[in-house]
């Protein structure tokens, strides 16, 4: 069967599908999985499990190692051949349920969109998971039954938790083709983008400590932690290097008790991104050295500064395997008649932990947009969160075929490069 007929028959399978697609959208919508909802996380990881067991898939839920928590799930379906794809997502979204009813923000079809929590981020990735892999059992029926799949989902990939990337890793299959993650995509619906390079993030806490003193009557005898704070960070943000491709973001600062009172302590947390790893690696040495500053320019404050790194997540830079997994879904597009664009974004995913191992690519989700965004209180549902529901079928048809070029040759002996 030549690939433009398999790209049309799995297209004409998914645009007739799509009101039962949809109907599967809104009952994940339905179901608040925000990252410290335990039960509704995992609510939404047996629902995800029962959906994708008419595809033969068992699943295997594994806690968190934060207790506060839900279970990660994987689900497996082993093949009658060698070669293994594994696929990404994630069950928590950012929106507390208090917010999602305070906002009247629920699942919403309005014309060529669907809003709602999670639609974007990342249920609807999820979705066009399944679109492409139940596409994929109907129409290239052998093919998907001589696959080893692998699908893993997050239970708190919106937090601090880092945990997902070991158990990803752990169990993926030796030789693993491809790994697929379903974020959103960030182009246009004549324009798919692709991500294949992220920003690694270094999280930092700076804390001045000063000597407390009446502000009135002894104040020459206090050092002030905020201003000095305030140099230290001045010079943190001025590590910003648009043309190396490096930001830093003083998020966050407290300090001081009450006005009458030189304040004895100060913090602030802040955050440094870089796509390139040795110039990421150079900036957090350069960062970390600001402890022994004198941010005074020679007027001492008589304080001392500590600097933590709370949090490291690696970069995932341009690389060979992951270029080559994208020229793959390039000759698809051609084939569909579509564009597609590479993309380097600065958000992380769960491919910051993988790509190193294992062929990635991103962004294979639908085309949304208001990621993390509910709208303002009450009846104003502007600024939701959204996904574009025309690009449901065609981004699951591109990815299914991108997937049988990408099996075939690899049958053929043509591997991507190690």
């Amino acid at each position: 069967m030549l690939y433009r007929d398999i790209h049309d028959r799995v297209l004409r399978f998914l645009e007739e599908s799509k009101p039962r697609y949809l109907h599967i959208l809104e009952e994940m919508v339905s179901i608040n999985s925000w990252t410290e909802n335990r039960e509704g996380v995992r609510a939404l990881g047996e629902y995800t499990a029962d959906l994708f067991a008419g595809l033969g898939f068992t699943p295997e839920f594994v806690p968190s190692r934060n207790p506060l928590y839900g279970s990660h799930v994987i689900l497996t379906r082993k093949g009658s051949g060698r070669a293994s794809i594994s696929c990404v997502s994630h069950l928590d979204t950012v929106f507390p349920p208090g917010e999602e009813q305070s906002h009247d923000f629920h699942f919403r079809l309005e014309g060529d969109s669907a809003s709602g929590p999670g639609t974007s981020d990342i249920k609807g990735g999820t979705l066009v998971m399944f679109m492409m892999l139940e596409s994929l059992s109907h129409e290239v029926p052998s093919l998907f039954e001589s696959v080893n799949w692998k699908l893993f989902f997050d239970a708190s990939e919106e937090t601090t938790s880092d945990d997902f990337g070991t158990f990803c890793l752990d169990n993926m299959d030796a030789g693993t083709l491809a790994c697929l993650i379903f974020e959103a995509d960030g182009g246009r619906i004549d324009e798919f983008s692709l991500v294949t390079s992220r920003k690694g993030r270094a999280v930092f806490t700076i804390e001045s400590f000063g000597r407390a003193a009446h502000a009135g009557s002894a104040h020459k005898s206090g050092a002030n932690a905020i201003v000095h704070l305030c140099g230290i960070i001045e010079r943190a943000a001025a590590l910003t290097d648009y043309e190396r491709g490096i930001t830093v973001n003083v998020g966050m600062i407290s300090g001081g008790m009450a006005l009458n009172r030189v304040p004895d302590y100060a913090a602030a947390q802040v955050e440094m991104r870089a796509h390139d790893e040795s110039v990421f690696r150079e900036s957090v040495d350069a960062m970390m050295s600001l402890a022994g500053s004198d941010p005074s320019g020679g007027k001492s404050l008589s304080c001392t500064a500590k600097i933590s790194l709370d949090r490291r997540v690696p970069s995932w830079p341009g690389n060979e395997r992951t270029d080559h997994l994208f020229s793959v879904w390039e000759e698809a597009a051609s084939v569909a008649g579509m564009r597609i664009v590479p993309e380097q974004r600065g958000g992380l995913s769960d491919g910051n932990w993988l790509w190193h191992r294992v062929p990635a690519i991103d962004g294979l989700g639908p085309l949304g947009g208001n990621e993390h965004c509910s709208g303002g209180p009450g009846k104003d549902r502007i600024g939701q969160e959204f996904v574009i529901t025309g690009s449901l079928a065609p981004k699951a048809a591109l990815n299914a075929l991108a997937l049988v070029i990408l099996l075939q040759s690899s049958s053929a002996g043509s591997e991507p490069p190690a």
